[in-house]
């Protein structure tokens, strides 16, 4: 009985944040998502100039949103060592132009540099391409390589991409267009260098961005296997011979959109049971042996977007979890709630216009740097912009667009480069481009 009044609590809080109506249809909600460009041939694009819209110098950040928030001053002091939360500029005037023919992208920190990959189609074939963006914001090719043929969607998720544990090399995982998990490597300091593909799974779901993370001198994967119900694959060991897989589902229900998170008790897999109202995040312990432990209730996600999408990331010190939701009247949302089931929800971005949403999220542990793209309109149709925007545990900062005048957003990812430094890499019409932000303590 406790649990069903937490639970009702629950999605009365979610209700006034995110959006009034946990049971309208899924027909408005963002199951959409943008097909990749197809490029013609590869040459460079004018760079834009870059312009960040932030609040005037000296402008105290704004109290955290919630429908709890009104428009009188709190009486509560402030505390020791507060963030600036209103200023994250670039280090340099322009983006740097990736490559053009831009999909998915995912971003790894790897020493002093920050590594892409990145998705583009060409001549019906899906291509991942590794970029490398120094700390002054340069940007650099490091390798290449074709996937496979791209079906009638092409990759749809971003790939995956790990430093292998004593060695110099980035492993590579991703999901090909006819739903082929493949794996690829590739050296630190290369240039230009080919990427060959070794295929490791099939009829793998698409929608969803296979895990990496390193477990001492192994590396475990996990990914989204396709069928009803929705499975996780897990290996301790990606590059075993033979690779042990494991298949995970929590008993009556399904598992998807993997994600590893490290903690001080060791590292934890986490996976969504979708559902329309009320999802569950589930959480996977793993054994100092690499042996999953079977699956706990993290917490209930509600509202959440389909196809899911969630990122856990670290802000004051403590795990939460923001996630694409449903807003009111099916708009387009994103909420941002701590991993503990006694935390509070709250809007990173309030419901407003339809379709397809991202939010990429990267911490220095203080603060959480949150990267979205979403509506820039009411319409279905309308682009859509990104904006940064940041979290301390307590307090968000206010949005930062980015704008980018006709190239309008697509895709984001976004890594903690050093100190106060990020790297955000986006995809803008047809070109993939990089800035590196500096946040003020």
């Amino acid at each position: 009985m406790r649990q069903s009044h937490w639970v009702l609590g629950a999605l009365l809080l979610l209700t006034s944040a995110c959006g009034p109506n946990p049971e309208q249809t899924r027909a408005e909600e963002t199951s959409e998502q943008p097909e990749p460009v197809e490029p013609g041939e590869a040459t460079l694009v004018a760079e834009p100039v870059l312009e960040v819209r932030e609040q005037a110098p000296g402008t105290p950040a704004p109290e955290p949103e919630g429908e709890a928030v009104r428009n009188d001053e709190s009486t509560a002091e402030p505390r020791a060592a507060v963030l600036n939360l209103a200023s994250c500029l670039p280090v340099r005037e322009r983006p740097a132009t990736l490559y053009t023919g831009a999909g998915p992208l995912a971003a790894l920190t790897v020493n002093d540099a920050v590594f892409t990959a990145g998705y583009i189609r060409r001549g019906g074939r899906d291509e991942v391409i590794v970029t490398r963006i120094q700390g002054n914001g340069a940007a650099r090719t490091v390798a290449r390589g074709v996937l496979g043929e791209s079906g009638s969607r092409g990759a749809s998720a971003p790939p995956a991409l790990i430093a292998e544990p004593g060695s110099d090399r980035i492993q590579i995982l991703a999901v090909d267009g006819t739903s082929r998990l493949l794996r690829s490597a590739t050296v630190i300091g290369a240039r230009g260098a080919a990427l060959a593909f070794t295929e490791i799974a099939t009829a793998v779901d698409s929608r969803f961005a296979p895990a990496l993370i390193t477990r001492g001198s192994e590396i475990a994967a996990a990914w989204t296997q396709s069928g009803t119900p929705m499975k996780l694959s897990y290996s301790p060991s990606l590059l075993a011979s033979p690779m042990s897989v494991q298949d995970l589902v929590p008993v009556g229900g399904s598992a998807s959109h993997p994600t590893f998170h490290a903690t001080n008790r060791g590292i934890e897999l986490y996976s969504v049971d979708a559902r329309v109202g009320v999802s569950v995040l589930h959480r996977y312990p793993i054994r100092s042996n690499g042996s999953v432990m079977s699956p706990e209730v993290a917490r209930p996600l509600l509202n959440l977007a389909n196809p899911p999408q969630f990122e856990i990331s670290l802000a004051g010190g403590e795990p939460h979890v923001a996630y694409a939701a449903v807003g009111s009247m099916a708009t387009a949302a994103v909420g941002i709630v701590a991993l503990a089931q006694e935390g509070r929800l709250r809007p990173l971005s309030r419901g407003r216009g339809y379709g397809w949403v991202f939010v990429a999220a990267a911490s220095d542990g203080r603060r959480s740097l949150f990267a979205l793209v979403k509506p820039d309109g009411e319409g279905r149709q309308d682009p859509r912009k990104l904006v940064l925007r940041q979290y301390d545990g307590e307090r968000l900062g206010p949005e930062q667009e980015l704008v980018l005048g006709e190239n309008r957003a697509q895709h984001v990812a976004i890594a903690h480069l050093g100190e106060n430094d990020f790297a955000v890499a986006y995809t803008a019409g047809a070109a993939a481009e990089a800035v590196v932000f500096r946040c003020a303590d």
